[in-house]
């Protein structure tokens, strides 16, 4: 039973990534921010935490270009990322 509630949540992680992942922001002004924040943390250590750093600062990118973009965390925010 255990084992199964915890495949249900690693799926559930799974499929709020790809919804994240597509919330109707075009290809070009996904790749021009993920550019941005590629050339902004190259040197960052990414260590435990990261994740939320990159998707807080995606999310303002985007926001500043007009589009509204909702994080893995965001999503489901009873799960743990990291």
């Amino acid at each position: 039973m255990k084992q199964n509630i915890r495949q249900d949540s690693q799926q559930n992680k799974t499929q709020n990534i790809m919804q994240s992942m597509d919330q109707n922001i075009p290809d070009g002004i996904m790749r021009e921010v993920e550019k941005i924040l590629d050339d902004r943390f190259k040197d960052f250590n990414k260590g435990l935490g990261f994740c939320h750093i990159y998707w807080y600062h995606k999310k303002e990118l985007l926001r500043e270009r007009g589009y509204s973009w909702l994080s893995p965390a965001d999503l489901d925010p009873n799960a743990i990322y990291d």
